[in-house]
């Protein structure tokens, strides 16, 4: 079983003994947690800490993302990890983001993005007691009605991102219906800073999914920083988003109805900064648990942990043209 360390306490220092990971708080020496290097595969820190240079570089030769999950649940990156620096798959990756390759991967992405959104609806409509068929049937109209793409590569991208989006705001309406069904503050998806709780967990979810999608890409030798279809932009990690599109569902959103489906809403478990709603101490500790026990369930022949670590291979197959098609994670209808 695999481990992620979650620091929340300012002035935690993260340190190497004997190939395990010691975490003290302040001036004391005594460690409050010690895990051994080989069952870490994510860090989480939520506030500032110190981070010793042996500590540094084992996180980079086990190539364990340190992800510091910063004001409004923006994920920042402290530490990058391992990368291959395989020059000749760069170099394919660089020129996919002008030719038709590229424009490939960016139009699977948006097209298995939209089919798992049907397949996530598909299994609420039949889980819960709430009537799904409307915005299914609007989605699925999407789905058969692909834009024809520009011959420009630019442009090709606006396209595909616009024509997502629709399918997106019928999602997002589906998901309301479910969430209020529970009992649960939605008002619409927003971002940062979350307008309510749920996109609260929302947001703290997808920092956990960029982690795991930054381990799972960062060894395979692909530059983080260039995507297919998001664009680049200073500092955004585009390919990893690109990546993350394909497990929103079935990790963050599934795994949030299957918390809330299980827990009255309390007002108390979140705490009001500034125009930010926050995660308390509680529902947070439950939201993880919840995320990396989904992670370990099998979906299909694979854990899903292991789901998002053939996708960065196989995307580097496809760009080194050892595959003829690049193929996106599918969200079965009859996984959990």
């Amino acid at each position: 079983m695999m481990v992620t360390i979650v620091i929340t306490e300012t002035g935690s220092k993260l340190q190497i003994k004997k190939n395990r990971f010691l975490i003290t708080h302040g001036y004391s020496r005594k460690p409050v947690s010690e895990i051994p290097i080989d069952v870490v595969d994510q860090i989480i820190s939520e506030t500032s800490c110190t981070i010793t240079a042996q500590a540094m570089a084992a996180l980079s030769a086990h190539a364990i993302p340190f992800v510091w999950v910063g004001p409004e649940n923006r994920s920042l990156y402290v530490l990058p990890t391992y990368q291959n620096g395989l020059a000749a798959l760069r170099r394919k990756q660089y020129a996919a983001m002008e030719n038709k390759q590229g424009v490939h991967i960016a139009k699977q992405i948006v097209t298995y993005n939209i089919k798992n959104r049907i397949a996530t609806l598909s299994k609420w409509n039949k889980r819960y007691d709430v009537n799904l068929k409307d915005n299914l049937r609007q989605i699925r109209s999407f789905l058969k009605n692909p834009p024809s793409l520009s011959d420009s590569i630019e442009e090709c991208r606006n396209q595909l991102m616009a024509y997502e989006a629709k399918a997106a705001k019928e999602y997002w309406k589906a998901f309301g219906l479910v969430v209020e069904h529970h009992g649960w503050p939605f008002n619409g998806r927003t971002k940062r800073p979350a307008k309510d709780a749920t996109n609260s967990l929302l947001n703290y979810g997808y920092a956990i999914l960029e982690g795991q999608t930054l381990g799972a890409v960062s060894i395979t030798g692909l530059d983080i920083y260039a995507g297919f279809l998001h664009t680049d932009r200073s500092g955004r990690t585009s390919l990893l988003q690109d990546i993350k599109e394909e497990f929103r569902q079935v990790l963050v959103d599934e795994g949030l109805m299957e918390l809330i489906s299980q827990m009255d809403y309390e007002p108390n478990f979140f705490e009001k900064e500034g125009s930010d709603i926050r995660i308390g101490s509680e529902i947070k500790r439950e939201w993880v648990m919840t995320i990396f026990n989904r992670l370990e369930t099998e979906f299909g022949k694979h854990t899903l942990r292991r789901h998002i670590i053939k996708q960065g291979r196989a995307l580097a197959n496809y760009l080194m043209g050892k595959r003829k098609t690049y193929s996106p994670f599918k969200n079965k209808v009859n996984y959990p």
